[in-house]
């Protein structure tokens, strides 16, 4: 018999996975229908994905020469970044969601 804390530790990993993945679907549709790189959209998208993947912004900045203060103004909606950066940053959080999913599956 599975003892109930092990019961709840499975159910948390399924309730995680799940929740990854709707977000990696919802980052697949917004991708195909073009609202994901929209700059009126662009700061909803940084705060989505770094509360769903409770990441830093800089997390998604750690490998660009962008400043702190530059991602503070992408986040709060001051200011957007270029379309290549954008596309990058999209590129990235997705990278994150799935490395985490993985973690779920088995090896």
């Amino acid at each position: 018999m599975t003892s109930p804390r092990v019961h709840q530790n499975q159910l948390w990993q399924e309730a995680a996975e799940e929740s990854l993945n709707t977000f990696i679907a919802w980052l697949d549709r917004a991708e195909e229908e073009g609202s994901l790189y929209a700059a009126e959209n662009f700061a909803a998208f940084l705060d989505v994905s770094l509360n769903r993947l409770q990441i830093p912004a800089t997390e998604l900045i750690k490998d660009e020469e962008i400043s702190k203060a530059a991602m503070s103004r992408w986040v709060s909606g001051q200011a957007v970044p270029s379309m290549p950066t954008r596309k990058h940053m999209v590129a990235t959080v997705r990278t994150i969601a799935k490395s985490y999913l993985d973690q779920f599956r088995p090896m």
